[in-house]
């Protein structure tokens, strides 16, 4: 039997989304933040999404065709030491959102999961609100939405 990694699995809903975002740097995609990898500068910068510039208020918006119900949310921090994403706000098609309280670890090192009560979206929005003093572009490494 093949076990995939939750970010591989089908409960990952991420990659089905259209993504935006609030600006990219150069090099950059905001479907690098959906990809299902870990990863980034400078192996590849097609891996993360970086802001072009943006520290706080930089956002990822993520959009499906259908409603899904979603549980639960990962979120990598960038593959670097410069930026570090400390603080954010999970905003939901269904007028909710969450705060995100709880630094993300530094160069990616992991992800911070965020656990929620069941609620049926179209879309979700994250938007930094603090960062590490001197982030010049603030981004994600991955954001991993599961049912």
């Amino acid at each position: 039997m093949i076990h995939l990694h939750p970010l591989e699995g089908p409960d990952n809903i991420a990659p089905q989304a259209k993504v935006e975002a609030s600006s990219t740097y150069s090099g950059y995609s905001a479907k690098g933040a959906i990809n299902r990898k870990v990863g980034g500068y400078p192996e590849s910068t097609e891996d993360e999404w970086a802001s072009k510039g943006e520290a706080k208020g930089a956002w990822l918006k993520l959009t499906w065709d259908q409603a899904h119900t979603i549980r639960r949310i990962w979120l990598f921090d960038r593959p670097n030491p410069l930026d570090q994403v400390i603080r954010g706000k999970l905003e939901f098609s269904d007028g909710t959102s969450l705060s995100l309280e709880t630094p993300l670890p530094d160069n990616a090192l992991r992800g911070v999961e965020i656990a929620f009560k069941p609620r049926t979206v179209t879309w979700l929005k994250f938007t930094v609100t603090d960062v590490k003093p001197g982030s010049p572009n603030i981004g994600l490494s991955e954001i991993a939405v599961f049912r």
